[in-house]
């Protein structure tokens, strides 16, 4: 071997003990190096987040349930005040009148047949004067409430509205973080097998001279990593031996913060997702897709253009509900069946199609998965 292919092969070696992806017993050691979070860490964080904007956004509902029962209270008042009015204006004439009408405490004594009937009277007034003051203040009563209710309406929507977005926050920045980390490994794993192919090619340029053969080396061929076989069902096509750069590169995943919020973006891939979908037994489902995208961090292109793949969009699912050669797996709904296939996607593939992931998820044909998988991403 030559002095040139030597040093290749240090390289490879040397570039490999310090990738985050590559070796396993390198991890601990990049991870002692290394401050920034790894992927795993970095999805448990996410998860986190998602479990804690999930219980933000329960205590919102709880809150707008409180308010629509606070709303219920103040129209139930707001039809009640102009009757009390129309009381406490007749209670004011009465009282007036009554005040008027009525004798002086010694005249009302002298007049009593006995000191029971005195104070006979004078309950009958008090209770008449109490009665009528009563009915007056009640309307102030009902007015105070209303401005009560109003005021705390306002602050239980700003508090849920505010812990709803910190926690939205939190789990799109820790999803961007991924997102990084995904990008990172995807880019030195490129260089690596390209460091790879060179020593190789070099290497196989050296046995040819030294056999004193014509040397041809391939030289950009990226060798491909032996990848461990996973439990979902391969497609059921040729195995293709071509290598990772003649496959087009992975689109990025939407961003969340181009959208207003969740609701905007749920309406937009809802609405994309449902034609896509349009005619085939997951038609309908574009809600859902886009809710658990939102969710979880996944592009929401990523579960229905599997679904294609694998099963044709939900026509030909060896398990109930398992449009995804997803393992053995089978659930009761579509609504469960997505829900977990985007929750699989977010852990164990960064939430977007790549070709690292593609290897995984297919090992056997993973460029031709990578290929037809993009494709429909890309209609979507």
């Amino acid at each position: 071997m030559t002095r040139n292919a030597a040093y290749l092969l240090s390289l490879v070696l040397a570039f490999s003990l310090g990738f985050p992806g590559g070796l396993a017993f390198a991890d601990e050691q990049a991870a002692e190096e290394d401050p920034v979070k790894t992927a795993y860490e970095l999805q448990m964080e996410i998860e986190e987040r998602q479990a804690a904007y999930a219980e933000a956004r329960a205590e919102a509902d709880e809150a707008s349930a409180a308010i629509e029962a606070d709303q219920e209270r103040i129209d139930e008042l707001e039809r009640e005040i102009p009757k009390q009015q129309e009381r406490s204006a007749a209670a004011a004439r009465e009282l007036y009148k009554f005040q008027q009408q009525s004798v002086g405490i010694i005249d009302l004594l002298l007049s009593a047949g006995s000191f029971q009937d005195f104070i006979a009277e004078l309950e009958y007034v008090n209770k008449i004067s109490d009665a009528s003051i009563a009915e007056m203040n009640r309307l102030q009563d009902l007015k105070d409430e209303i401005v009560t209710t109003q005021n705390g309406m306002k602050g239980k929507r700003a508090e849920a509205d505010a812990r709803a977005e910190d926690a939205r926050l939190a789990m799109v920045a820790a999803q961007e973080a991924q997102a990084e980390v995904q990008r990172r490994i995807e880019e030195e794993a490129r260089q690596q097998a390209q460091i790879a192919a060179q020593a190789e090619a070099m290497a196989a340029a050296e046995r040819d001279n030294d056999s004193g053969e014509p040397a041809t080396p391939e030289t950009g061929t990226v060798a491909e990593p032996a990848v461990e076989a996973q439990p979902e069902a391969p497609v059921e096509e040729p195995a293709s031996t071509s290598s990772s750069e003649d496959v087009a590169a992975a689109p990025q995943t939407p961003s969340q913060d181009a959208y207003t919020g969740e609701d905007d973006y749920v309406a937009e891939w809802a609405k994309r997702i449902d034609a896509y979908l349009a005619g085939s037994p997951l038609a309908g489902q574009g809600l859902m897709f886009a809710k658990a995208a939102y969710e979880y961090g996944v592009d929401p292109r990523f579960s229905p253009a599997i679904s294609y793949t694998e099963s044709g969009k939900g026509q030909y699912c060896f398990q109930s509900h398992n449009a995804w050669g997803w393992g053995s797996s089978s659930w009761d709904s579509w609504e469960e069946a997505i829900y977990d296939h985007v929750a699989g996607l977010s852990r164990g593939y960064g939430g977007q199609i790549s070709i690292e992931g593609a290897k995984k998820y297919c090992p056997p044909n993973w460029k031709l998965w990578y290929e037809r998988t993009l494709g429909q991403m890309e209609m979507i």
